[in-house]
């Protein structure tokens, strides 16, 4: 069995599209529609060049309030 990623809270550490579906186990698409560019958008989002990341600490934030995606 594979091993999950773990995250620590004291750490921080930029996340990829394919890291926060391994985390979560999220799909492509609901991924995808979250790191899609909108002024909007209450996710964390950082763009780095054509990257576009999230820190860990900002997606633990961004988790901790209940919404639908």
């Amino acid at each position: 069995m594979e091993d999950k990623k773990s995250l620590n809270v004291n750490e921080c550490v930029f996340l990829s599209r394919e890291d926060i579906m391994e985390l979560t186990g999220w799909g492509k698409s609901t991924v995808d529609k979250l790191f899609a560019y909108d002024p909007e958008s209450t996710f964390p989002v950082l763009r780095v060049g054509k990257t576009f990341l999230v820190s860990s600490t900002a997606f633990i934030d961004w988790t901790k309030t209940k919404r639908s995606i």
